[in-house]
Parts: C-alpha cells; sequence; structure tokens
C-alpha cells in the first residue's frame, strides 16, 4: 500500500474521484467538483481559440463551437414561424398581427360604433371614440381651460399652445399638428377620393365624410335635442336647431 493510501486508510478518509478523470483522487467532494468545473472552463477556452465547429444545424448548413450558440441560433433563427406580408413583405412573429397589419392595406374596419355607426380597424379605437357621445370631459388644458373627452384630445391641443407643426405639405406651405391632418389635406392637391360609399358608389377625401353620408341610406340620427327630442344626422344640424331654442328662452 503507498504512503498516501495507508493514511487515508488509517483515518477512514473517503476519496472522491473526478468524474471523467481517472487518474485523480479527492479528499472532499468540494475539491473534486472545483477540478472538474477548471477542467470544463479551460476546455470551453481552448473551443474559443480553435477553428473545431462540431455542432451543426442540417437546415442552414451552419455549424457552432458549443451546443450553447446552437440553440441559441435555432431559438432565434429558427425557433418560431415568420409570417410575411404579401403586399409589402413586412414580417411579423404572430399570425395575429399580420391579420391586424392586413386592416393596413385592405381598410377592413369591422368594428362598429353603435351610436354613430362609425367604423375602425382596431378594438382600442373604437372603444376610444365611444367617450364622443358621452357628456363627461376629464381632460382640462391648464392654460386656456378647454376640455376634452379623451386624453390624446388633449396632448393634441396643448401643441396648439406650442405652435409645433412638425408635418410640413411639400406641395403648399401649410403645416400641421398631425400627420394624419397633413395626409387629409394632401388630397386637396392630388383630388385623390379613397373613401367610397357601397351603395351609391360616391366617393370621398375624408372617412368621416364617409361616414355622415350613410346616415342618408341608414337614416340613423345620433344627434338628439334634449328640449324638444328632435335627432338630427349632422352634429351642425344640431346646433343649428338649438338657435330656435335659445330665442324662446331669451
Amino acid at each position: 500500500m503507498l504512503p498516501d493510501e495507508q493514511v487515508m486508510a488509517e483515518f477512514n478518509v473517503e476519496q472522491f474521484p473526478a468524474k471523467r478523470c481517472d487518474r485523480l483522487r479527492f479528499i472532499h467532494g468540494k475539491a473534486s467538483a472545483s477540478h472538474v468545473t477548471r477542467i470544463q472552463s479551460l476546455k470551453k477556452r481552448v473551443k474559443v481559440h480553435s477553428d473545431d465547429r462540431p455542432f451543426s444545424f442540417g437546415v442552414c448548413d451552419k455549424d457552432f463551437k458549443s451546443k450553447e450558440r446552437l440553440k441559441k441560433h435555432v431559438d432565434t433563427e429558427h425557433g418560431e414561424e415568420h409570417f410575411n406580408c404579401n403586399v409589402c413583405n413586412k414580417i411579423f412573429k404572430k399570425k395575429s398581427n399580420l391579420k391586424l397589419h392586413l386592416r393596413v392595406h385592405t381598410d377592413e374596419r369591422p368594428y362598429k360604433c353603435l351610436v354613430c355607426f362609425a367604423s375602425f380597424k382596431h378594438w382600442n379605437a373604437c372603444h376610444s371614440h365611444r367617450v364622443v357621445h358621452d357628456d363627461a370631459r376629464p381632460h382640462k388644458c391648464d392654460l386656456c381651460g378647454q376640455t376634452f373627452k379623451l386624453k390624446h384630445g388633449l396632448y393634441v391641443h396643448l401643441k396648439i399652445h406650442s405652435k409645433d407643426r412638425p408635418f410640413q405639405c411639400t406641395f403648399c406651405s401649410a403645416s400641421f399638428i398631425q400627420k394624419q391632418n397633413l395626409n387629409a389635406h394632401i388630397r386637396i392637391h392630388s383630388n385623390e377620393r379613397p373613401y367610397k360609399c357601397k351603395v351609391c358608389l360616391v366617393s370621398f377625401k375624408q372617412l368621416v365624410h364617409l361616414n355622415q353620408h350613410m346616415r342618408v341610406h341608414t337614416n340613423e340620427r345620433p344627434y338628439e335635442c334634449k328640449v324638444c327630442r328632435a335627432s338630427f344626422r349632422q352634429l351642425t344640424s344640431l346646433n343649428s336647431h338649438m338657435r330656435i331654442h335659445t330665442k324662446e328662452f331669451t
């Protein structure tokens, strides 16, 4: 028996073999684990400086130095199915996102207001629109006192005080607070009328005008006088009507 083995046997000391290393024995299990960790770390450093790439992925014929890098590549590049828009080639990770995006090209508006029948591409836009029919105006401008039903309306209004009009027309000197206002303005120059009535085929430059026109066919009258209960298709008609009652009370 060797001297070291004799001492260990005398004091009943357990030997811990190093995993994957038949030549070494350790008195403490922690020492064995620490040795294995150092060996693995050394092997990784050797791989970094070598050209050996034993891990391959047959789909794209790329090779990798470690399993970790191979897994990361598969997860990021091949882990999820991609959905392409066949109109503009924009890529989406989820089919539901592609479906929402396609409404940009088709102008599909599946969400309708039950009060005025205005239609929207997204549910949240329709939900925000419903506030228009309420009387509450909780958002107040601290500069002029004007109130708004939507927080976004206050946000847009504040730009009037700052005189910030970042959207400039390329045909004339007109500038606008919002891009959608610029797009509507440009149709004055182009005479484009993208919003067409499916009943009588009359076309309009702005969606709001199409929605107002549709009330001719539906006979919908969403604006009601609170004094005499007369109803109107347009808000301007209601405002004109209210002058009758104003004269009555003066």
